[in-house]
């Protein structure tokens, strides 16, 4: 009785902890982020080539003007067609009998029959079409390709502009907390003076409020830190969720010759200006298509018929025809009138267009190309600061060492060298992207570029 009691009071309680610790079991435990994934450059570029939607729209775009430029040549090969046709008619057979009361319908049946046929075509002369079409299809396919360059091309600076703010942007992040920590130290040394000393309030106030600023830029770093490297993670493919570990040594070609030189490259290379120039020939192109309407066109063309009725075999037949067939058209309204000065204002409108991103791509080259000139001028005096600013943090660690500096002072010396290297590092992603815009202005920016020496590693970037 005791026993049944007590298992009466325990049942309940034991119920209760089964239904309350059931759910604990069938919930999923916390989810276990992914670790970082290690990219380089040149396996961005590599990815995002291969994978990036952009790409195999291109792809397909090519292909597709590749169809058209075979279909065009087709066209001057013969066409045989066989034709078959199921025939119902009435059938009258006449004949005169005696008298003048005329002709007599008589045997008035249905006439069924199978027409088979075969018809070959061949176009003798068209004008200049058979010689156009073709032309104008590979100007297409020539511009899908260029097109297909220059995404390509886009694509690999957009990620080189990704790769280098996610880098800049940690830098930033990283002086700003420097910056943060000598101000809150400063903030405690000045902590006891608010009430005693008026001086020492505003002090103070000044501090905090340059604390605050100091903050928002810390949080303006890790804000472009995390838009490029998101920026990336879509670039390359990646999972959204992926977290990217980049690595700060990359190398990239250097540039040779001048901006002349690289402007008369770009003359022959920049996609850009490769399409506008395919544009003006399609242009001329399409005008000679229009004309060919006006022109006499020649057709040859043979074919055979067999007539097998349904009802009689005796009147099966078998019919040939060799023809040549000519057709000029004489008037049509002023259609192709009409058409050829549409075509001429096209051909007008692409030439202007061709001569503005001529200009265009000129004018960027020499702007570019002046402000790398100013980058790479810079950067021995940003080299000597951080000599200086090093030399400086040691002689101030070893005094404080001995007590004769306080903190403070130990700790602005570690945030000067490293606003020097940040300054420089600066100015070598400054110039490493105006490389690779001068790069894609030219119609060069390939993998390629980045697989020898360049400006930026990981020696002359990180350790204090």
């Amino acid at each position: 009785m005791f026993r049944s009691l007590r298992l009466r009071r325990l049942l309940p309680i034991c119920l209760a902890f089964i239904g309350g610790a059931l759910p604990l079991f069938s919930q999923e435990g916390p989810a276990i982020p992914l670790p970082p994934t290690p990219i380089t450059m040149d396996e961005c570029i590599q990815r995002a080539l291969s994978s990036h939607p952009r790409m195999a729209a291109a792809g397909f775009a090519e292909g597709a003007a590749e169809h058209e430029r075979r279909s065009a040549e087709a066209m001057k090969l013969p066409r045989l067609s066989i034709q078959n046709m199921l025939r119902q008619s009435d059938n009258h057979k006449r004949y005169k009998p005696l008298g003048a009361i005329g002709d007599i319908l008589s045997d008035i049946h249905d006439d069924q029959a199978a027409v088979t046929g075969a018809i070959l075509e061949v176009p003798v002369y068209v004008g200049d079409r058979l010689g156009i079409l073709p032309r104008m299809a590979n100007k297409r396919l020539e511009m899908e390709r260029q097109h297909r360059r220059r995404i390509a091309q886009d694509l690999i600076l957009e990620i080189v502009e990704s790769y280098m703010d996610v880098l800049v942007a940690a830098k930033q992040s990283q002086l700003a907390r420097e910056k943060i920590r000598v101000v809150e130290g400063q903030l405690r040394a000045l902590g006891g003076s608010r009430t005693r000393d008026p001086l020492g309030s505003r002090q103070i106030l000044s501090l905090q409020l340059k604390l605050s600023q100091l903050r928002r830029t810390e949080l303006d770093g890790t804000r472009k830190e995390q838009n490029g490297r998101a920026a990336l993670v879509e670039l390359a493919g990646y999972p959204p969720d992926t977290v990217l570990d980049l690595n700060p040594e990359f190398p990239m070609r250097e540039l040779e010759g001048n901006a002349s030189s690289l402007i008369r490259v770009a003359q022959d290379e920049n996609p850009d200006i490769r399409i506008l120039e395919l544009a003006v020939e399609l242009a001329n192109q399409e005008i000679g298509l229009v004309a060919s309407d006006e022109k006499l066109q020649v057709n040859f063309r043979a074919d055979y018929f067999n007539h097998r009725p349904f009802q009689r075999n005796d009147t099966r037949q078998d019919v040939w025809t060799v023809a040549l067939l000519s057709t000029w058209n004489l008037w049509d309204g002023g259609q192709v009138d009409q058409e050829k000065k549409k075509f001429r204002k096209k051909l007008a409108k692409s030439k202007a267009d061709l001569k503005t991103g001529v200009r265009t791509v000129n004018l960027r080259i020499r702007q570019a190309w002046s402000n790398l000139s100013g980058f790479l001028a810079l950067m021995d005096g940003l080299e000597a600061n951080i000599l200086f600013a090093r030399n400086t943090l040691n002689l101030v660690t070893e005094k404080y060492r001995v007590n004769v500096l306080p903190r403070s002072d130990l700790m602005e010396a570690r945030a000067n060298l490293m606003r020097a290297i940040v300054d420089r590092d600066l100015l070598s992603a400054e110039a490493l992207v105006t490389r690779a815009r001068l790069f894609r202005l030219t119609g060069r920016l390939d993998a390629d570029v980045f697989r020898t020496s360049g400006l930026m590693n990981r020696n002359r970037v990180d350790r204090l």
